[in-house]
């Protein structure tokens, strides 16, 4: 009895290291995103084994700059890149992605990324991805200069946003005061395109490509006036709508990777920007607009990728000209030079 209680002990032994040695990390597999990345080790000439790097993370906000960035996402899903993404609706994501350590690089509204770095410190401006995207919209009167603004109704929504610290700079830079304009604030874009369909003689500031999105809803609105053009007579500089961010801590440990990663925005900007409708089906089907909006917006929504010196001098007007009319605009203050990713 004895001796087969020892048998069966040594039966289970045997089997258990079996087993063990038959749960090796190349059989474990992560879903990251919608990439499946296999946690195996890779053996180096030398035969020194070394561990694949972890992918960066993104986070891009749904609008022009995922757009910007629909080439790269097209090659992380064929596995040409090491990357995973995330395409968000609101900017409260990106600070909920930041604040969870979810993300690595993030694409965010300018003024946003200095409220944030003011607030903590914990973030670094890599580059500029949008430039100026408001226009003047009507569906009757034309206007040509913002002198020709005195006395109107102008719709727009965005309080406490880029559409109204922005709209406030340039009132200011044309002697104009928020007395000298009626502004009406609604809760939605969608609720500025109702409003001037009921009333023709008023004007709408609206954002591309929401604009463009209405233009195909409503046959008798059509933009009117950039406001971009405005802001770069006024500052020598464009606007600044987006940007992207890194955390400190992959500024500091991955340098190269924020390097490498702002030079595949570039590639992919410049196959948006110069190929057109091909670029217009993958936005399609990426769902983050429609293929024939994309079409028709791209060539209005300065889809771009600037980095170092003009990058700073460009966020840094930018930011002075938000702080001298709406200091809670960036934060209290505008940031110093160690914002930027250098």
């Amino acid at each position: 009895m004895k001796q087969k209680k020892i048998a069966l002990l040594l039966t289970f032994i045997i089997l258990l290291t079996t087993i063990l040695g038959g749960c090796s990390p190349k059989d474990q597999k992560e879903n990251i995103g919608s990439n499946t990345v296999d946690n195996d080790t890779k053996v180096e000439d030398g035969g020194t084994e070394k561990k694949e790097e972890n992918p960066s993370r993104i986070f891009a906000l749904k609008g022009p700059t995922a757009m910007g960035l629909i080439k790269l996402f097209k090659d992380i899903d064929n596995g040409e890149e090491n990357y995973t993404y995330t395409i968000g609706n609101s900017p409260e994501e990106a600070i909920a992605a930041i604040g969870g350590g979810k993300a690595d690089i993030l694409t965010i509204p300018g003024n946003m990324a200095a409220s944030i770095y003011n607030k903590n410190k914990n973030l670094k401006i890599a580059g500029i991805n949008t430039l100026g995207v408001l226009y003047f919209a009507s569906s009757g009167d034309e206007i040509h200069s913002f002198d020709e603004l005195k006395g109107k109704t102008i719709l727009l929504s965005g309080k406490g946003a880029t559409p109204e610290f922005a709209l406030k700079v340039l009132l200011k830079e044309s002697n104009l005061s928020e007395e000298d304009v009626t502004l009406e604030f609604k809760s939605e874009h969608t609720e500025v395109v109702q409003g001037l369909g009921e009333n023709p003689s008023s004007i709408g500031l609206l954002p591309q490509p929401f604009l463009t999105v209405a233009t195909t809803k409503n046959d008798s609105l059509h933009p009117i006036f950039d406001l971009n053009n405005s802001w770069k007579e006024y500052f020598d500089h464009d606007m600044v709508t987006g940007v992207v961010v890194v955390t400190k801590d992959f500024a500091e440990n991955h340098p190269e990777k924020v390097r490498d990663f702002l030079e595949k925005y570039k590639e992919s900007v410049y196959f948006v920007n110069e190929n057109i409708d091909e670029a217009s089906e993958l936005i399609g089907s990426y769902d983050i607009f429609p293929t024939p909006v994309a079409k028709k917006a791209i060539p209005y929504c300065n889809i771009v990728m600037i980095d170092g010196e003009e990058m700073e001098k460009t966020c840094d007007t930018y930011f002075k000209a938000l702080f001298e009319v709406e200091p809670k605009a960036v934060g209290g203050m505008v940031p110093d030079g160690e914002i930027y990713f250098k």
